[in-house]
């Protein structure tokens, strides 16, 4: 919220990013039953589970993994790079942080190639000499393949969460630049039996959500404010989101007979509906 005043917006509120999604999705299509959205970004995860009958949206759970992301990729990459260069010079690639910043930038286009075709090729500029590295589609899979479990693993503490097994699930819902990565897309349709949805645009679905979630705050709170054009398409929206976390005060203490030095009180706990 300090990041949008800053930019000098109307904050009016925040939205998770699978919320504003799986928003946009669900009121541009018909859907009904429980969706899955996979969110992977640049720099995190997000699963959200929700239950959808038509307008009508409540969200189940989310779960989390904001250290996980496409930059992630990309370091395999890099890395896999350095030690190519290594294993034919003996020496280092990167010897300063222009290199190193040009060489992520190279890593993570090479990401970009590997989605579309099995190789990519870079040419390497290092300090002993130049070379022609080679990336393949199955290196690059077993590079990331502990990083995509960590995200299996969250799926499945959500679906846990949510009470449901994989074959509970209608529809799986894909968000963020990074789903673009065909072995995500393996990984999602072996877990669960069906290929995930393709049809948003998962650059821009959450802005486009955002600003739905932002014309429902706005036609709760402040109805006058909002044409009558736009107010009469988000009337029959409803969306029942609930508290990621648990929320409260803490205070510290020293409990001379414990050593504790945290009490905490939670006043709003978490999956608290809202």
């Amino acid at each position: 919220m300090d990041a949008g005043i800053m930019a000098g917006l109307n904050v009016i509120g925040i939205v998770n990013e699978p919320v504003a999604a799986a928003l946009y999705y669900t009121t541009t299509r018909e859907v009904s039953g429980k969706i899955l959205v996979y969110d992977l970004g640049g720099g995190t995860f997000d699963v959200t589970i929700m239950d959808v009958n038509g307008h009508q949206m409540e969200i189940v759970c989310s779960q989390g993994d904001h250290a996980l992301g496409g930059i992630d990729f990309d370091r395999e990459i890099l890395a896999m790079l350095e030690q190519k260069y290594k294993k034919k010079f003996g020496t280092e690639l990167i010897g300063s942080d222009e290199d190193r910043a040009k060489y992520e930038d190279e890593a993570e286009d090479i990401k970009k190639t590997l989605s579309r075709r099995l190789v990519a090729k870079k040419m390497l500029y290092g300090p002993s000499g130049s070379m022609r590295a080679e990336i393949k589609r199955e290196e690059f899979k077993e590079a990331i393949s502990s990083l995509m479990a960590r995200t299996d693993i969250l799926v499945e503490v959500a679906l846990e969460e949510a009470g449901v097994k994989p074959s509970g699930i209608d529809k799986v819902l894909l968000v963020g630049g990074s789903t673009r990565i065909p072995f995500v897309r393996e990984r999602l349709e072996k877990m669960f039996g069906f290929a995930p949805e393709i049809t948003v645009n998962v650059d821009e679905c959450v802005a486009l959500g955002a600003a739905l979630h932002a014309g429902l705050t706005m036609l709760r709170e402040k109805p006058e404010a909002v044409p009558a054009g736009i107010s009469g398409g988000l009337q029959d929206i409803n969306l029942t989101d609930v508290c990621n976390h648990s929320y409260g005060t803490i205070c510290a203490p020293v409990d001379k007979e414990t050593g504790q030095r945290a009490i905490q009180n939670r006043i709003i706990l978490r999956k608290t509906r809202r």
